[in-house]
């Protein structure tokens, strides 16, 4: 299929119009679009004035001239997460320096491939998953290492809910210290942006002797409380660390719990 055809096609699905209906509205009758795609004496039919009429119904420029920019590559699409981030182009630049060390920083993967990709006309994000379980007890999770999968979010919903992608990892929860509201073996993903405790939000962390964990947390000014969700605090009791130890997980906070998922059986 030649690019014309292709980007009709890409606009009945955005629009949510058939070829026929499409066809009706700019030229009258049904068969516009499929005499197009009908091939004559090696050619398309179709002309500049059929594809004016189509470009108006479709919401599509019809251009002949200099080439245009590709607002699609790589450096377009940073400036756009950039200008998403910290608004007015002129603001960035007065504050250039220091904005490309803090959107670096937040946004990691910025100079990778786009994660994003587009299926029936919607926009989904891909977050990677780690193989690696956080628990109330074991090793630590190492993010370093190539993740072995990916899972596609809605772009919609993420933006809707202030989560990158990019900033995002997913694991494993292990155990049962965080029932009902984590069950062992859900899927969770971890904001790697949200290092500072927002009381009774869960976060992952990592401590010296219990490995990573997954646990809500309290902070007050000299007392960081540890709790668990499950009901059995005989098995489960709430921890209080203060001093170097409340230090010690202030500081090794890997992120919190933006979202969970649920496997049955």
């Amino acid at each position: 299929m030649d690019l014309i055809l292709a980007e009709i096609d890409k606009a009945l699905k955005r629009k949510g119009l058939s070829a026929a209906a499409a066809s009706k509205e700019a030229a009258g009758h049904y068969s516009l679009i499929k005499n197009m795609k009908a091939s004559k004496a090696g050619g398309k039919r179709y002309s500049v004035e059929t594809l004016e009429k189509l470009a108006e119904v479709l919401d599509l420029q019809l251009y002949f001239g200099p080439k245009l920019p590709d607002f699609e590559s790589e450096p377009f699409r940073i400036a756009r997460m950039i200008q998403d981030q910290y608004g007015d182009v002129l603001e960035v630049a007065d504050n250039a320096e220091q904005i490309a060390a803090e959107f670096y920083a937040n946004n990691p993967d910025a100079m990778e491939p786009s994660r994003e990709f587009e299926l029936d006309g919607r926009k989904f994000t891909t977050v990677a998953r780690h193989d690696a379980n956080a628990a109330a007890g074991g090793g630590y999770v190492n993010f370093d290492e190539e993740p072995i999968d990916h899972l596609a979010f809605s772009s919609t919903w993420l933006q809707q809910n202030g989560i990158q992608a990019g900033s995002c990892s997913l694991i494993n929860a292990f155990g049962k210290s965080m029932e009902p509201s984590i069950w062992d073996g859900d899927l969770i993903m971890i904001d790697h942006r949200k290092t500072e405790i927002s009381n009774r939000r869960i976060y992952v962390y990592n401590d010296p002797d219990n490995g990573t964990r997954v646990k809500r947390l309290e902070r007050s000014a000299d007392v960081i409380a540890v709790h668990s969700d499950n009901s059995d605090k005989l098995e489960f009791p709430t921890e209080y660390h203060t001093g170097d130890a409340m230090n010690s997980i202030s500081q090794n906070i890997i992120g919190e719990i933006v979202w969970s998922g649920h496997k049955w059986g």
